[in-house]
């Protein structure tokens, strides 16, 4: 039996634009000597000029095998020997690394550039890493990650952690707000690695603020009256002010007005999105309110402003929920480079509700100003990345150390999978002796001796399923005789400091409800309370021994996670909502769907009659848990991930455009508008020319702002819609006859619409179609069509019009697109995520059928590319300035402008020829690199490779214009 070694090859080789790296050898791994079958490396996108394997190349263990080093060109032919070494392997081991780079990479590594001078990881430690090696080297950095702790998290929240009420002396003093997790990072921010500091609004709250079963006001009344208490003198705003920085809080003060509409639009819009209800009435179909938004927008603006104001360099801004989501666009607008996370504890909508919101891009491109966005789990991030993917058409990807990935105009946007936990040390006293709870407790299991006691606490009264909940609990007691007189349902109702209070109609139905029950089986089988006090909560979750939860919407309910560790030592049970996160988390949890009544009768029926050991045990690993994790940790947690994520320093953060149209790019520093007297110049100082252009979207406007939908709306726009410019033709004719010029146009068009349609009788242009694969350049070719391939093979694309005529019939929204040179799958118009899904599937049935033919598979954002390999426009560019300099000598100056993708290979083959001409970059002084006369520009402002960029093809036609001035 013969074993063999996974071998890895890397290698230094810096080789021109378009060339590759295969390892040839004595073996058929190593393609027996025949360089087009060598072993393929690819380019390692961390340390420039390494090459890696693509994968490992297994030689028989322990034989001495030969082989060298040979340099491809983009359609696989022989070039050079990189060098002309014979190297020697003997295969030892499982796996192995043959370094033949002379320690370059392992030194690059060893100063791995997402180090900053203090130890810390830069943002760009997660940029791309291809190679394993890489990879673990940013786990190992993330794992020793250092947050500088000066640096203060300013959390943002609609509201403080804590209330202020109004003392008989006029005075004002602190009490703690109903909301659970945020009052709880308040209560521990000394012991958080970084400082802490709540900014939200201030709530003036009476006394009896947990009573809310007195008056029963209406939502809408209630806000009016909470707007009314929360106006402020300024002497008072004042005294807020400094009373509550002891308390490290910060307070937003905004008009009652204001905040009236916006806490509407929350509740009309948001709240209804966020917990997957739906926004329209079938019946009234109401137009958008964009009072209330513009409103909610002003609330927004306000909690930046206050954010700003306070923060410095450094700091962190931490956006909490779905009320606050346009914050993060606001303080870009005014810091562009700001850390900036957001943490969604609502579950996000579905695309087919979220669609419906008619604000629903800018909420998207908000929340992407962000570089940190975190969810309680992945189902509810799931349907953040479909909207992100059917609104805004951007993808995500995995990155390593399990984060997920949004690329956004040239810059990561991390998602982060994270729930929250509670502070077991907190709780534990609570409910300590000298808490009062455990007397409550005694008093609690005197009153109700002998009865099976399941617990019931709930905020939100709309989402808590409750009438679900006592219409379960009776047929319980009717199906299952024994458990009447003996199970016994509390039900405690705290609303208060809820976005939607107990109404009196409400508490009046359920009080209904629950007497009902009580008269049915003549007795006390179900209590319940609407105005509780914290020590009651605390005391129920201690003796009950069963736990329900019937939310028909929900977030996470850490009441679930609290009652299990206040069952320590105890029998416990859990019935949750599966519509609750934790119900999936906790392995004391019963999972239940609150809609099937059966379901949750069965579920108590398991809990009342299960063993109490084996409640104990299962609730003990429970408790372990729950111990093993706290909020101190999570947040921390948070907290080093957003700093991880943070935009890179060494690129330049802009925003652009207003409202709808708001973005923001993340750019490299050189990166600028194209200065055109600049520019000129080096024009007019320069004997030897070379002007490359791209042709839609740089000498007229782009048709793909709005995609053909069928192959013959193409042949419609492209007739119609991609005329070039009168005045370009004209200006590029003017070029060309200027002896010391050569102007060159390229397009995906083929020969006979650039001869006969756009450049007609000029034949002084340089022409070339199909991406280059035909050129046609007076000082080269005269008259006469060129080809870039020595042997053209048509036999691939039959096959491939037959496969992807199948894809058509099955991708509503695609087409084929027949060119010369290539085929092309389109399927701007398909649903984006089938899209994807049947993009990615045709494009590994091509690569397999396409395997024996010279061509090349590209799966891109909008279509599947089938291409002669070494075809693109920056090896046009490259073929067309060879062959000319081999006759006229090299250029002393060179305009390349394009506005596709498919434009950046001009730039980065421009940027090879700068190269072979003037030498590499490290070579030249800073005044030669600045001076460049080899100048790439792209139009549009835009994440790109080019040097320049004008904003658009307008800009393109006046440079065009000066330049025939000279």
């Amino acid at each position: 039996m013969v074993f063999y070694t996974a071998v890895h090859f890397r290698c230094k080789a810096e080789l021109e634009f378009g060339y590759t790296l295969v390892a040839v050898g004595d073996h058929i791994a190593l393609g027996n000597w025949e360089p087009k079958h060598g072993h393929q490396l690819d380019q390692s996108k961390t340390v420039e000029s390494v090459w890696n394997s693509r994968a490992p190349a297994y030689l028989p263990l322990r034989e001495k095998r030969k082989y060298k080093y040979a340099v491809l060109d983009g359609i696989g032919d022989f070039v050079r020997w990189h060098d002309e070494e014979v190297r020697l392997v003997e295969p030892t081991g499982n796996e192995m690394i043959l370094e033949d780079d002379n320690g370059y990479y392992r030194t690059h590594c060893s100063t791995f550039s997402g180090l900053d001078g203090d130890g810390h990881v830069n943002g760009e430690s997660m940029a791309e890493t291809s190679d394993g090696t890489t990879q673990l080297k940013v786990l190992k950095l993330l794992q020793k990650l250092d947050v500088d702790p000066s640096r203060i998290v300013y959390f943002i929240t609609s509201r403080l952690p804590i209330q202020v009420s109004r003392k008989p002396d006029g005075g004002f003093a602190i009490r703690d707000c109903n909301t659970p997790l945020t009052t709880t990072m308040w209560h521990v921010r000394h012991r958080l690695h970084n400082r802490m500091r709540f900014i939200g609004a201030c709530m003036v709250v009476s006394d009896n603020a947990d009573d809310v079963s007195n008056g029963g006001a209406s939502s809408e009344d209630k806000t009016k009256t909470e707007s009314t208490r929360n106006i402020f003198t300024l002497d008072e705003k004042n005294e807020l002010r400094r009373l509550l920085w002891e308390y490290d809080c910060i307070p937003v003060f905004v008009s009652s007005d204001e905040q009236r509409k916006s806490m509407l639009f929350c509740k009309k819009y948001l709240w209804h999105l966020f917990y997957n209800i739906g926004l329209w009435d079938i019946n009234e179909q109401q137009e958008f309110d964009w009072e209330l938004w513009h409103s909610h927008l002003n609330i927004n603006r306000e909690y930046s402003k206050i954010a700003r104001e306070y923060a410095t360099d450094g700091d962190f801004f931490w956006v909490h929920d779905y009320k606050l989501l346009m914050v993060p666009q606001y303080i870009t607008r005014k810091t562009t480079s700001s850390n900036i996370g957001i943490f969604m504890h609502a579950m996000f909508p579905p695309s087919s509700l979220f669609s419906c919101l008619a604000v629903r891009d800018m909420i998207l491109r908000s929340m992407l100003c962000a570089d940190l966005i975190g969810f309680q789990f992945f189902p509810y991030a799931r349907h953040f990345l479909s909207c992100c993917k059917q609104v805004l058409g951007v993808d995500h990807s995995s990155k390593p150390g399990g984060m997920l990935d949004i690329e956004y105009n040239g810059r990561d946007v991390m998602i982060l999978l994270s729930h929250s936990h509670i502070q077991p040390d907190l709780l534990a006293e609570k409910v300590c002796e000298n808490s009062g709870v455990p007397a409550l407790v005694s008093e609690m299991k005197d009153k109700w001796k002998d009865r099976f006691i399941v617990a019931s606490v709930d905020r939100d009264v709309r989402l808590a399923g409750l009438s679900l909940k006592l219409k379960a609990f009776r047929k319980f007691l009717r199906d299952y005789p024994y458990a009447r007189h003996n199970v016994l349902l509390i039900q405690y109702v705290c609303a208060a400091d809820t976005l939607w209070e107990c109404r009196t109609d409400v508490s009046k139905s359920l009080k209904e409800m629950a007497n009902s029950i009580n008269e049915e089986f003549k007795g006390v089988h179900v209590v319940l309370k609407f105005s509780v006090t914290q020590q009651q909560r605390y005391a129920l979750l201690v003796a009950a021994d069963c736990f329900l939860d019937t939310s028909i919407r929900g977030g996470i309910n850490l009441r679930a996670m609290e009652y299990i560790y206040c069952r320590q030592g105890k029998p416990a049970a859990a019935v949750l909502s599966e519509f609750v996160g934790f119900s999936k988390i906790l392995l004391s949890a019963k999972p239940v769907n609150p809609w099937n009544v059966d379901s949750i009768v069965e579920a108590l029926d398991a809990c009342v009659s299960s063993d109490p050991k084996h409640r104990m045990d299962v609730c003990k690993r429970d408790f372990d848990y729950i111990v093993g994790n706290d909020t101190v940790e999570w947040v921390n947690h948070f907290v080093r991930e957003l700093f991880c994520a943070r935009k890179r320093q060494d690129m330049r953060h802009v925003s652009v455009g207003l409202g709808r149209t708001y973005k923001t790019y993340s750019l490299a520093n050189t990166f600028r508008p194209l200065d055109v007297e600049h520019l000129m110049e080096k024009y007019v100082n320069s004997k030897r020319r070379l002007i490359f252009l791209d042709c839609e979207g740089t000498l007229c406007p782009s048709f793909w702002g709005q995609p053909p939908r069928s192959s013959q709306d193409l042949e419609t726009a492209i007739k119609s819609k991609t005329s070039l410019l009168a005045c370009n033709v004209e200006n590029i004719h003017k070029l060309a006859k200027n002896t010391a010029n050569l102007v060159v146009v390229i397009s995906g068009q083929s020969r006979s619409h650039m001869e006969n349609i756009w450049f007609k009788g000029l034949k002084e242009v340089g022409l070339c179609s199909g991406y280059g694969i035909y050129y046609k350049v007076p000082a080269i070719t005269g008259d006469d069509w060129k080809c870039m391939l020595d042997c053209l093979n048509e036999e691939w694309r039959k096959p491939v019009l037959q496969i992807m005529e199948q894809y058509v019939h099955r991708t509503p929204g695609s087409y084929v697109e027949n060119m010369e040179g290539m085929v092309v799958f389109q399927f701007h118009h398909a649903d984006p995520e089938f899209a994807v899904t049947q993009s990615t599937e045709l494009f590994s049935v091509l690569k397999d059928a396409l395997s024996p033919y010279a061509v090349d598979v590209q799966c891109n954002k909008w279509n599947v590319l089938v291409i002669y390999k070494g075809i693109n426009k920056g090896a046009a560019l490259l073929n067309i300035a060879k062959r000319y300099s081999a006759v006229h000598g090299d250029f002393d100056f060179a305009l390349c402008i394009g506005d596709h993708k498919s434009d950046e290979d001009m730039f980065k083959a421009l940027a090879t020829l700068d190269e072979m001409v003037h030498g590499k970059p490290s070579a030249r002084t800073e005044d030669s690199i600045r001076d460049a006369k080899y100048i790439s520009c792209t139009v549009g402002m835009k994440p790109s490779k080019a040097m320049y960029y004008l904003n658009s093809y307008t800009d393109v036609a006046e440079v065009l214009a000066n330049l025939t001035h000279y």
